[in-house]
């Protein structure tokens, strides 16, 4: 979505979203997997998940051993 129509509408974009190839690709895990996870995720339609970076490097961080 380009700037003028986000602009048009009144929203704001705070972060790109993203696809469930990215996050596994980040997590180095299988694409299946990915959605095993409890990562919190953005449904766009009832076929079409995206995840923010935000809440991957949260999930990341809540796992890291101390």
């Amino acid at each position: 979505m380009d700037r003028a129509v986000i602009e048009a509408v009144g929203a704001t974009v705070t972060e790109p979203l993203l696809t469930v190839k990215e996050v596994a690709r980040i997590l180095s895990v299988p694409v299946k997997r990915v959605y095993e996870l409890d990562i919190p995720a953005v449904r766009l339609s009832t076929r079409s998940l995206r995840w923010r970076m935000s809440d991957v490097q949260q999930w990341i961080e809540r796992r890291i051993k101390r």
